[in-house]
């Protein structure tokens, strides 16, 4: 077939047709493609594990990571050094953002949970403590010893103290004592490396354990049979402990003091030291310096004179001594 102008033109036109007609199909079918706006995000410290209300938080307990900024709380932590030190007042899911109602303020704490009748007692224990390794809980039950060497003895006449060094020895105060915090630890949570201690204490243990702290050290074991109620026996009906009842040392009745004369003799003067039975006792007010047998101290009728006869063992000899105007 010859193609003619007319044939051209129309199938220009046909041409030109089925182009507007795809532009147009095109355009009620397009989507609008948005970019999504990307969201503003910062690092913030969050707790590396569940926490447990009553814990005392510590850097081992934080670690930094990234959230959006459009859904922090108005009291939301932004450094680590704000939280450090605080004691979580609820319990705190990890890897989420920490904020300032989650934990009590700077310096304060739960009240302490106490039985009736006891006391909250705090004690420094010895580094080789298991507690210090974190082998003993607040909550759980311990047995509390008292190391006692020659420092826990100050110098001292009673000779039952002499050569203390040589007999230190460890006692045990109480047993199944429970456990209320460590370094200001109110749970069971990992406890940082440390060695103050919080004990429930009825008062007399309480007077027992601030004694022995001073005198010597305490030392704490794990005790799994719970609440237990021996220890060590202190005889003292006074509001008091000392220390000789905590070792189990007899109070010593005090002795007598002799009855002093003094004797003067032209430029002289002496003095002669007697028992309450009349016995004269030697120069240091004791008879252990004097190989004598003595007699009974004795009148020699003229009102004004006191003798007593001393014997010497070495001479067998026979002396007076005699008291004017006593």
């Amino acid at each position: 077939m010859k193609l003619t102008p007319w044939m051209l033109t129309v199938a220009a036109f046909l041409m030109i047709a089925l182009l507007a007609v795809g532009f147009i199909f095109k355009k009620l079918t397009a989507r609008e493609v948005i970019a999504e706006a990307k969201e503003d995000r910062r690092t913030l410290p969050m707790a590396t594990t569940d926490i447990a209300p009553g814990t005392l938080i510590t850097r081992q307990h934080l670690a930094n990571g990234p959230w959006q900024t459009g859904d922090l709380a108005p009291d939301t932590f932004l450094n680590q050094d704000s939280i450090v030190g605080r004691i979580a007042k609820e319990a705190i899911t990890a890897a989420t953002p920490l904020r300032g109602s989650q934990f009590y303020a700077p310096g304060d704490h739960p009240d302490l949970d106490i039985a009736d009748g006891m006391r909250a007692v705090t004690v420094n224990v010895g580094d080789d403590t298991a507690m210090v390794n974190g082998l003993i809980k607040p909550g759980q039950y311990v047995d509390v010893h008292m190391t006692v060497d020659s420092t826990g003895f100050q110098r001292s006449s009673d000779p039952r103290r002499n050569g203390a060094d040589q007999n230190a020895m460890t006692m045990t105060l109480f047993e199944g004592v429970r456990v209320v915090a460590i370094n200001r630890s109110y749970t069971q949570s990992a406890v940082e490396r440390g060695h103050n201690v919080t004990l429930e204490l009825d008062k007399k243990q309480s007077q027992i354990m601030l004694l022995a702290s001073q005198k010597g050290q305490i030392d704490l074991t794990f005790n799994p049979h719970g609440p237990g109620h021996n220890g060590v026996d202190v005889q003292s009906d006074e509001d008091r402990v000392t220390l000789k009842q905590l070792l189990g040392m007899v109070e010593e009745e005090e002795q007598e003091k002799p009855f002093v004369t003094e004797h003067y003799r032209g430029g002289g003067r002496g003095a002669y030291y007697w028992d309450k039975d009349g016995k004269r006792l030697g120069q240091n007010g004791n008879t252990d310096d004097m190989d004598l047998d003595v007699t009974p101290l004795h009148n020699n009728n003229n009102g004004s004179d006191w003798t007593t006869g001393v014997d010497r063992k070495s001479t067998g000899s026979v002396q007076t001594a005699s008291s004017s105007s006593l």
